[in-house]
């Protein structure tokens, strides 16, 4: 497009019922009902994070895929980090998505999996190079965001669980590798070593 990014131009492998030879054919050149169940397909298999469909259909056409952005200029890679999936994360990064790509809010996939607290998923895009100063449509980049999370999220009981991972989080940007170390239980996280109780 004029900004750089890479469009989604699919092609479709059809089988052909007549015995002819298989060929790749444009979207344009394809019933639209299939183009449009084939798009509702990768779209949901994406916003769920289905690690399997996702791996299926990355098989047909990853770099394609992973590049494909919605109407809301929101790629797939968008959709995995906010569901939380840190292994269909790494498959489109793997298959070539685009780390940074911002959609119409100027969100990155490391906004929305920082936003959503998806401490393997922020891992992921770290480790595979994504810009943790890339500002959003509202001028803040990761950190200012982790730092208005943690201001607004009050030390209640019921919510350590997301502090432990606002905390975990704020390591993994701050560069200190390996600070959240996991969770040990339902509802009890460690952090740098301590053990944070039961919720």
């Amino acid at each position: 497009d004029l900004q750089g990014r890479a469009v989604c131009r699919p092609e479709f492998l059809l089988h052909w019922a007549d015995g002819a030879p298989d060929t790749w054919e444009p979207a344009g050149r394809v019933a639209d009902n299939l183009v449009r169940d084939w798009e509702a397909a990768w779209w949901a298999a994406a916003r769920k994070g289905d690690a399997g469909a996702v791996r299926t259909a990355l098989a047909g056409g990853g770099r394609v895929l992973a590049c494909c952005v919605d109407d809301s200029r929101r790629s797939g890679l968008h959709y995995v980090a906010g569901a939380g999936n840190a292994e269909c994360a790494a498959l489109l990064v793997a298959a070539g998505a685009t780390v940074d790509a911002r959609d119409a809010d100027g969100y990155t996939p490391l906004h929305l999996a920082v936003g959503y607290s998806h401490v393997p998923v922020v891992k992921v895009l770290l480790d595979a190079g994504a810009d943790p100063e890339a500002q959003d449509g509202q001028g803040r980049d990761v950190v200012a965001l982790v730092a208005s999370l943690r201001a607004s999220t009050p030390p209640a009981p019921e919510l350590l669980q997301r502090r432990v991972a606002l905390e975990a989080t704020a390591g993994l940007l701050n560069g200190e590798k390996g600070r959240f170390v996991g969770w040990v239980g339902r509802g009890v996280g460690v952090v740098a070593g301590q053990v944070f109780g039961d919720c």
